[in-house]
């Protein structure tokens, strides 16, 4: 459950302030009238899906306009609402707002003057295989499929991420520079897979956030012939010495990726140095991947990386966030590069991958480490343990578990999250929400760009709580 209050409704505790308050209890009664489809698949804890197609499509209704006291309340439930939109008054004792379960006293302490991290956004990944997807609906269909996720009566995303290249959801290895030795970059040239799968929706996802679209890229692998083991798939290194004509190439490639997505109208907020990178020490590892250290990751962006994008009018003000990979590793990585703060000052911040449960205080370590950089959880998906690939229909437990990860995340210093892949596994000139798209449209949808969270108390008969966040906007 997700309630707004009035600008003017906590008044006696703060001024000139919208407040968000997210509860996630995820409870519900009456069944909402959206086209839905019951569904169990496997072991999956049953819910539903809601089924799209390009004549319909159930929506977000808009939060609109708060009058002075008023509370608004979204609601999803495992068995029957998705964003069902309720209204109350702070004085509202009538049997629909204040029932036997909720009339206990509640009392929420907002502290304005303790504020902590503000928002970036919320999103998904452009992968070859969502633009895939994509291209397999109906036009109607796909402009359908858009709008759920970034249009003002969707999850009103504003990230995407772009696979440089391609990555372990692409049908084929590809880089943007497969001639040998070209350190000149002469032969660079986007793959049919950024203008068939990629760039297209792109453009038509940042005509539905307004402008509002922040973009940034992740390379899985340099390509092959720079490497070691003479291919994108598996570990190694990039060849030659740290910081070398090989290194200095590849700095290169990121650039004129940058100006190549350019000239299509796609700018980007951010780059991720590397995908992963731990991976790499594994040489059989089984798709693209590259070794990048900690201490390797914090040299090149200082000597090679930074210098290159700066020297380019379109990567002038791009971020370069390092990691890029699992909250277990975070801090040891953060204490390399954050340590040396002659040559920490081209690392804006941590990428985090959510594939290691828990282990949220690492967060809380690497902001000590340095309150100037930020934390940005870069991708997560479920089913990604070998004998879970089977995607499960209305799998409510999936759901919950995005929402407490990205609750967790919030509450430990990050400032965004992002799905992995849009769209997967469509059939026929339709597709499915699952709960995962609810829970993670519960934030996206109200938690917005610059929301600023505060500190805050909530107590219940006598007993606090911290199961509660609270957002300015």
């Amino acid at each position: 459950m997700l309630f707004l209050i009035g600008q003017r409704a906590l008044a006696k505790i703060i001024m000139n302030i919208a407040i968000v308050i997210l509860l996630f209890s995820f409870v519900g009664s009456a069944m909402s009238t959206d086209i839905q489809k019951s569904v169990s698949s496997g072991e999956c804890e049953k819910s539903f899906v809601c089924v799209c197609t390009g004549t319909n499509c159930d929506i977000a209704e808009p939060l609109g306009d708060l009058a002075e006291e008023q509370i608004v309340f979204y609601t999803s439930s495992k068995e029957s609402d998705r964003f069902k939109r309720e209204t109350a008054s702070f004085n509202d004792k009538s049997e629909s707002v204040v029932n036997e379960a909720s009339a206990i006293p509640v009392t929420i302490k907002v502290d304005a003057s303790k504020k902590f991290q503000s928002i970036v956004g919320f999103g998904g990944a452009f992968t070859d295989s969502a633009g895939i997807n994509f291209k397999a609906l109906s036009e109607a269909a796909q402009q359908k499929l858009l709008e759920s996720y970034f249009g003002d009566k969707g999850l009103n995303y504003t990230i995407g991420r772009v696979p440089i290249a391609s990555c372990d959801f692409s049908t084929r290895e590809y880089s943007y520079l497969d001639k040998e030795n070209d350190f000149e970059l002469e032969s660079f040239a986007l793959a049919k897979e950024d203008f068939d799968y990629k760039i297209p929706y792109i453009n038509k996802a940042q005509e539905l956030a307004n402008g509002n679209l922040k973009m940034f890229a992740s390379p899985w692998s340099a390509p092959g012939w720079m490497k070691d083991s003479g291919r994108m798939k598996g570990g190694v290194s990039l060849k030659g010495p740290f910081n070398g004509k090989y290194y200095e190439t590849y700095a290169k490639y990121f650039v004129r990726f940058l100006e190549e997505y350019a000239k299509h109208g796609i700018n980007f907020w951010a780059i991720t140095i590397q995908n992963e990178p731990s991976t790499a020490l594994d040489p059989n590892w089984g798709w693209q991947t590259m070794w990048l250290s900690a201490k390797q990751q914090r040299g090149f962006a200082n000597a090679l990386l930074s210098p290159a994008l700066k020297q380019s009018e379109v990567g002038k003000q791009i971020l370069i966030m390092a990691h890029d990979h699992n909250r277990d590793e975070v801090f040891d990585v953060a204490k390399d590069i954050y340590t040396d703060p002659q040559e920490d000052d081209a690392i804006d911040g941590m990428g985090l991958h959510w594939y290691t449960p828990g282990i949220y205080e690492n967060l809380e370590k690497v902001h000590g480490l340095n309150k100037d950089k930020f934390l940005f959880a870069t991708e997560a998906c479920t089913g990604f343990l070998e004998n879970e690939h089977i995607p499960l229909l209305g799998d409510w437990q999936r759901g919950e578990q995005y929402g407490l990860d990205i609750l967790n995340d919030l509450k430990h210093w990050v400032t965004g999250w992002t799905d992995w892949n849009l769209a997967l596994d469509l059939e026929g000139d339709e597709f499915y929400k699952q709960p995962m798209y609810y829970f993670l449209g519960h934030f996206s949808k109200f938690v917005l760009p610059n929301s600023v969270r505060l500190n805050q108390m909530l107590r219940k008969q006598k007993k606090t709580t911290r199961n509660l966040l609270l957002w300015s906007m």
